[in-house]
């Protein structure tokens, strides 16, 4: 999900990736969700969630570590408009 949907130059994006487990047969272990990034935005901060991350542009990883059967976590970062 990305808001808000419209966006001016220098205006804060907000990023939100969320990793589920529908098996319903257990919990899923080390989840690690990538995302690529466009460079034009720069660094992501504000990292809100339980969830380490990493980037080295292009690519932000995040380490969901344990995801509890039928649930799902979230991870939460902004970024600058270009």
């Amino acid at each position: 999900m990305v808001a808000p949907a419209q966006v001016a130059t220098g205006q804060a994006i907000s990023f939100t990736l969320t990793a589920c487990e529908t098996a319903y047969i257990g919990d899923a272990t080390n989840v690690i969700a990538t995302y690529t990034l466009s460079a034009t935005y720069g660094v992501p901060t504000n990292p809100g969630g339980n969830v380490n991350f990493t980037y080295s542009s292009p690519t932000l990883s995040c380490d969901f570590g344990t995801v509890s059967g039928n649930s799902c976590e979230t991870f939460t970062f902004d970024v600058i408009a270009p």
